[in-house]
């Protein structure tokens, strides 16, 4: 016999009829859950990965502290020219003090270093000691070289010919010091192993030092190796006078030997650092690491003997390093925060959708379990553990599916994110109880009123909120640091709320003037859709999703077409030109044989011209001119923003335009180069960036005709500006303009230089994080969609069984679902344009998007119109899909069947 039907087992019954929709609601909480969990994380990892890659490709130089210390007591060799008393205690005692120096640094500190390296330079005065050169060498050439002691040299080099230098015994007896250099230098030297040369010294019978071997890098781009270039090939520099040529290398020596060396020669010092490897930075402590970094490098630290006071104060430009870090990803991590709203807002829409249909299609076991006496707090309680029966496991496997895709610690905001996402919907639910207690009858119809318009005044007054902390961000300059502010970031979701409010507040008037307009026109479909559609109430969620979907994807597609634009025009406008060639100096001919190239379209020639002040200033110039119309030419095919000293070859009241950079002070701008005779001239452009042609400011840049003329002035080609053929590939002709201008030639390829920028993870972990978000945000808007039509099936197909029992035709029946989706598809798609068009030039003025780009300023704003056709083409097809559904779902239904349930329609 079964057993009776009481109020539990009406409830358990209740939940097996709706089984498979809180599995689908599970489904749809757990890929919420995993996107808003995943999504801080992964941009956190894009961001730590592109400090990784900053601090892994800077040059040793400027990222490892570093110190150098005097080997020598300071007298003697500066006096009388005589090596100074050497301070033996220190090549002794360092190797214990960096490694007790390291134990004391910050812990944060510790982590970013290694262990410390040291090695003993010995250079002269400061420019090398004079060498007498290898034998045979050629005229006019002149020989400097360093000796250096490396106690790990062993570790850093690879033995290529001959052997190791051993010791200092027939040094010492008045022989040679055996020294090796890399095979490379020795080449560049035509040193030969086995041959000898002469060092001269300061007062001293010059000293002999022998090649035992040669060397080759173990690790050429370890820091050793990038701390000096010198020591991995010889280099040639010509003299200031111009008639010879000075060749600089370096030898290293047997490390135990330094003491007796180093007392034979002046200028010696020991050099020590910490590498510095970065991998402990993230975004979350570079701030305090660098803070660790600044307190410690004020500090000197003892490195020899207590009685000795031997001290190092180490420095590093690696602030500089995470400055210019900060600049690019602080932009990056704000925008990304706005774009990551279009999942959240799209995302909870539809769950909170999804729970208004369960509770909706429950609506007749909640009357029955009321009719039998169930208490609301039982009826919550049911509906609550029924709804996280759904939501708890789906939020717990989306946050651990989230740290599958982004490795990482379990933190508070993974907690936070999985416990809104669990709780909400639940919350969600019982208050839908609520609403549907009052539509069957027991409560008062207003009951819900006062707290609807509060919810209201909420959303409006954080709306006004954050717009005003945008516009208070945009006259401060924009924001500075990692940190995500969450009104701002929050205020295209408020701002759509606030839409979407006045929207449904208009919603009535617009469908009474659609009515209006139906009466007087013939069919029943658009009369009969219209009056279906206007006694229906426009859901919030629904066109809530669809506006923030729209506004969303047009934002995120016109920031990644600003994006990749920025970062050309940046590169452009540094570069000036597609190619960039700069030579001391560009050979004769060169210019001609450049422009008879395949892909070279134009060539402009940037001329040295000299030394010059301002006839009312002393100080001195330098000046450089260039054809203004060949720069024209060059630069035509460029955006008119970019077409940098276009204004020059111009003349303005009997002064001729210049261009000026690199001032401490800004000249006059209506001045005179001095003559004779004199130019009077006026500086229509003040550039913050020199180009990478100039590299000795202050500078002003004229056109050729108006430069002065005379003997004093010998302009000098240094630089070549190229335009590239359109359409065609210059990379296998870049060998060939080497070649022409020579090995010391400096070719700068901006279209090589857009594609390293975007190589870096900050950029591509950008575009592939704004791609995946308007992916989630679309499919989201699609469920929104199909879900609001399943929320009115009952409804609908009562109403179609009727008509078509009435004659209605299949395309009439077409129609009248088309009117369900029509009017709020087409509100939100117009309402979501409008804010994804306000909301770049908006939000680009209080985030400083120009140091995600490189650029000086704000990058200018892309919209390309076929993206927004297509985006607005994209939603219409997925309304028009979801209809689709709706219309099979209805034609299935047996006409009959629905003819006998009563209900109103």
């Amino acid at each position: 016999m079964r057993a009776p039907l009481n109020s539990t087992r009406l409830a358990l019954h209740g939940a097996r009829s709706v089984a498979s929709g809180l599995v689908a609601l599970g489904v749809v909480v757990l890929v919420l859950c995993a996107a808003l969990t995943s999504w801080p994380r992964a941009t956190t990892e894009a961001l730590t990965a592109d400090l990784h890659y900053r601090v892994a490709t800077t040059n040793a130089t400027i990222r490892d502290l570093q110190s150098s210390i005097d080997a020598q007591a300071g007298f003697g060799g500066n006096f009388i020219g005589l090596p100074g008393q050497t301070r033996p205690s220190l090549w002794t005692t360092i190797p214990k003090a960096l490694g007790k120096i390291h134990t004391q640094m910050p812990a944060s500190i510790q982590a970013l270093t290694s262990a410390g390296r040291y090695v003993g330079e010995i250079n002269g005065s400061g420019g090398g000691i004079p060498a007498s050169g290898p034998p045979h060498q050629p005229p006019h050439y002149g020989y400097m070289t360093t000796l250096e002691a490396d106690p790990q040299l062993r570790s850093d080099a690879v033995l290529v010919d001959g052997s190791w230098p051993r010791g200092s015994t027939a040094f010492d007896n008045g022989g040679a010091l055996p020294v090796v250099m890399t095979a490379k230098a020795a080449s560049f030297l035509g040193w030969k192993v086995g041959q000898t040369q002469s060092l001269a010294g300061e007062g001293q019978a010059p000293e002999l030092v022998k090649l035992v071997g040669t060397v080759k890098p173990r690790h050429p781009e370890s820091d050793y190796w990038q701390l000096n270039t010198v020591r991995s090939e010889a280099s040639k520099q010509g003299t200031p006078d111009g008639t010879g040529f000075v060749v600089h290398s370096l030898m290293w020596f047997d490390a135990s030997a330094w003491d007796d060396v180093n007392f034979d020669f002046v200028g010696s010092s020991v050099s020590s650092w910490y590498p510095v490897r970065g991998r402990s930075l993230t975004v979350g402590n570079v701030s305090t690491t660098m803070g660790d970094l600044q307190r410690f490098l004020a500090v000197s630290r003892t490195v020899g003997q207590a009685s000795d006071n031997i001290q190092a104060r180490f420095s590093t430009r690696l602030t500089t390093v995470t400055d210019a870090y900060l600049d690019r990803a602080s932009p990056a991590s704000a925008v990304l925060s706005v774009i990551g709203t279009g999942p959240l807002g799209t995302g909870f829409a539809v769950v909170l959708l999804g729970v208004i249909l369960l509770i909706d299609r429950r609506r007749p076991v909640l009357a029955l379990l009321r009719a039998r006496g169930g208490s609301e707090r039982r009826l919550r309680a049911t509906i609550a553990g029924e709804t996280a029966l759904a939501t708890v496991p789906g939020a717990i496997l989306g946050g651990v599916a989230a740290l599958l895709i982004t490795p990482g610690p379990v933190d508070l905001a993974l907690i936070a994110t999985i416990a809104a996402c669990a709780i909400v919907p639940v919350a969600a639910a019982v208050v839908r109880i609520e609403v549907t207690r009052v539509r069957v009858g027991r409560g008062r119809a207003g009951r819900l009123g006062p707290l609807r318009w509060v919810f209201e005044l909420v959303v409006l007054l954080l709306a006004v909120l954050s717009v005003t902390l945008i516009f208070q961000r945009s006259q401060g300059g924009g924001a500075a640091t990692l940190g995500v502010d969450p009104l701002m970031t929050l205020a295209p979701i408020l701002v759509v709320a606030v839409i979407c409010l006045a929207l449904l507040r208009v919603y009535p008037m617009v469908m009474r003037a659609i009515g209006r307009t139906l009466r007087r026109g013939r069919g029943a479909t658009g009369y009969v859709g219209w009056a279906s559609v206007a006694r229906t109430p426009a859901r919030f969620l629904s066109i809530f999703a669809v506006i923030a979907g729209v506004s969303v994807t047009i934002f995120s597609f016109t920031i990644l077409a600003t994006e990749r634009a920025g970062i050309e025009s940046s590169e452009l406008q540094q570069v000036g030109a597609d190619i960039s060639i700069t030579a001391a100096p560009v050979p004769s001919g060169a210019q001609a044989k450049l422009r008879e190239l395949a892909g070279v379209e134009r060539v402009a020639t940037v001329y040295a011209v000299g030394g010059v002040s301002f006839s009312d200033n002393d100080e001195s110039l330098s000046l450089y001119s260039v054809d203004a119309k060949d720069l024209a030419a060059v630069q035509a095919a460029l955006p008119a923003s970019l077409r940098e000293f276009s204004s020059l070859g111009l003349h303005s009241g009997g002064r001729a335009t210049i261009i000026a950079g690199g001032f401490q002070t800004k000249p006059p701008t209506t001045t005179a180069v001095e003559g004779p005779p004199a130019i009077p001239v006026r500086v229509v452009q003040f550039v913050s960036q020199t180009p990478p042609f100039i590299n000795n400011p202050p500078w002003i840049l004229m056109n050729t005709k108006d430069a002065p003329k005379g003997p004093a002035y010998t302009p000098e080609p240094i630089a070549v500006l190229i335009q590239v053929r359109p359409g065609s590939d210059t990379s296998s002709e870049l060998a060939t303009m080497k070649k022409i201008l020579g090995p010391s030639a400096l070719l700068v390829d901006t279209a090589e230089m857009v594609r390293a920028s975007k190589t870096a993870p900050i950029v591509s972990g950008f575009e592939e994080l704004t791609a995946l978000a308007l992916g989630f945000s679309a499919l989201m808007c699609a469920i929104a969609l199909i879900v609001t039509l399943v929320l009115g099936t009952e409804v609908r197909i009562r109403l179609l069984s009727r008509l078509r029992a009435l004659g209605f035709g299949a395309s009439q029946a077409s129609g009248l679902i088309a009117w369900e989706l029509g009017p709020l598809t087409i509100l939100g798609i117009v309402a979501g344009l409008a804010i994804g068009l306000a909301l770049p030039p908006v939000l680009l003025t209080a985030i400083d998007f120009a140091g995600f780009t490189g650029s000086v300023s704000n990058p200018e704003i892309i919209l390309n119109p076929l993206v927004l056709a297509a985006t607005i083409v994209g939603f219409f097809a997925v309304a028009a899909i979801a209809t689709e559904f709706a219309i099979l779902g209805a034609r299935r239904a047996r006409i009959a069947t629905i003819l006998r349930i009563p209900g109103e329609d």
